[in-house]
């Protein structure tokens, strides 16, 4: 049987997605894409969850609207139900959902810069993808509206990234490309807007 979710509601994380078609698998890749993207940079991974994380079980859970070349997805943060029998713990987890959505948005904005701190294991774990990666900057258009995400508070966090959680975000990026014309995230504090064009004579990649 399933276990019930307790819903954190705010904040929520969406993503708006323009496209002229789009396949079920694409849909799916890019969703599955996004949460392992997001688990990834909140440090969210089974065996990385401290006792308290562990009872919580944290997951997110998402609902959507589909119509003609769009689609919007709603992301929020759920916990095991049984947190909600301790005073405070739901409360204590809105801050938590607004630091993660915080923390997956400047590193999306930080690779699509071409800021996010490279490393030597990075170069060694996936040498099997060079053209790729060096290719993962061209032809793409990052801008933040509403509230400026400010890159440089958050150096200490960008420099600490792993390589999984680097391939995990550059994963989310290339499950984009080929397929959305647009991507829009955003949250209660600002608005990332994501286009992707192909640089000449690059092949797309197929997932």
């Amino acid at each position: 049987m399933r276990q019930k979710l307790a819903v954190i509601d705010k904040p929520e994380l969406r993503v708006h997605m323009e496209y002229e078609y789009i396949t079920v698998g694409e849909l799916g890749n890019i969703l599955m894409r996004l949460q392992a993207a997001i688990r990834a940079v909140a440090g969210l991974a089974p065996h990385e969850y401290d006792e308290e994380i562990a009872v919580a079980r944290p997951r997110f859970i998402v609902s959507s609207v589909m119509t003609k070349g769009s689609v919007d997805v709603y992301l929020v943060l759920a916990v095991a139900t049984m947190v909600a029998s301790t005073p405070g713990w739901i409360n204590d987890w809105t801050p938590i959902a607004t630091n993660i959505f915080r923390r997956f948005k400047v590193a999306l904005l930080a690779l699509g810069r071409g800021e996010l701190p490279d490393s030597e294991a990075d170069q060694n774990r996936y040498s099997n993808e060079p053209e790729e990666v060096s290719t993962l900057q061209e032809g793409l258009v990052i801008e933040v509206t509403g509230e400026n995400i400010e890159i440089k508070a958050q150096r200490d966090f960008l420099s600490t990234l792993k390589p999984s959680q680097r391939h995990a975000i550059e994963n989310l990026f290339w499950s984009f490309k080929g397929v959305v014309r647009k991507v829009d995230i955003d949250d209660h504090e600002s608005e990332l807007s994501i286009r992707l064009s192909e640089p000449e004579g690059h092949k797309p990649r197929h997932h």
